[in-house]
């Protein structure tokens, strides 16, 4: 086999380890699904890997390589995002800023707009300029308790 795309695909695949029960799972979900529908999916996750890695960290120099005393309450902000909002990154921006401004009174304008090429992290550090952490925090425990996620995720793969 030469080593094409097909063979990187395959590479990648191999790279994860599975087992071989999830392996042929894997091979009958595939040749079961579209190629258009396969094609979609890649996208999504491509897409979700990009917006969601464990933080795109922050590019600015004066922080980089300062100890990070609030590392641990993004990740959580994050993991709460990701594993109990079943959230896309944007997708939650836009409701935190939605929760902070009609519950703190915060003109919508003056919250720190999402920037997806930053990433979650750096625009939580904004938000920290302005919110505290427990408003931030109790904002999302709001969004959460809310009831406004649906049980149709945004996510593609549950």
């Amino acid at each position: 086999m030469t080593k094409n795309s097909r063979y990187r695909g395959l590479a990648a695949i191999a790279l994860q380890r599975l087992s071989d029960s999830d392996l042929r799972g894997l091979h009958s979900d595939l040749t079961e699904m579209h190629s258009s529908t396969f094609v979609e999916l890649i996208r999504n996750i491509e897409d979700e890997i990009e917006n969601s890695l464990p933080f795109v960290f922050d590019r600015s120099a004066e922080t980089r390589f300062l100890p990070d005393l609030r590392k641990g309450f993004l990740e959580e902000i994050d993991q709460i995002r990701r594993k109990e909002l079943r959230l896309t990154v944007h997708g939650f921006a836009e409701m935190l800023r939605e929760v902070l401004s009609a519950e703190l009174g915060q003109e919508r304008d003056t919250i720190p707009m999402f920037d997806s090429r930053r990433g979650l992290q750096a625009w939580l550090r904004r938000l920290l300029s302005v919110f505290s952490e427990q408003e931030i925090y109790h904002a999302v425990m709001r969004l959460r308790s809310k009831g406004s996620i649906t049980s149709d995720s945004d996510w593609k793969l549950r």
